[in-house]
């Protein structure tokens, strides 16, 4: 049972393909191709695409064009 709240807590830190077009006003068919062609991290659940939250934001800030703050 605790494994299953620990899961409904975390749920928030996965995306769907619709999150992460609605959060970065990109069209899903690109993020689409980005997961097919491997260049973000995801995996299936049945038939949909999910994106921890983390892995995304470690992505995005090594393909960032913008220095890094220290």
């Amino acid at each position: 049972m605790t494994r299953i709240r620990e899961n409904l807590a975390n749920q928030n830190e996965y995306l769907s393909v619709a999150d992460m077009a609605a959060e970065f006003g990109i069209h899903e068919m690109t993020f689409y191709r980005m997961i097919r062609d491997k260049k973000i991290p995801a995996f299936k659940i049945g038939s949909q695409w999910r994106v921890r939250r983390s892995d995304l934001n470690k992505w995005l800030e090594s393909h960032s064009s913008m220095p890094q703050a220290e």
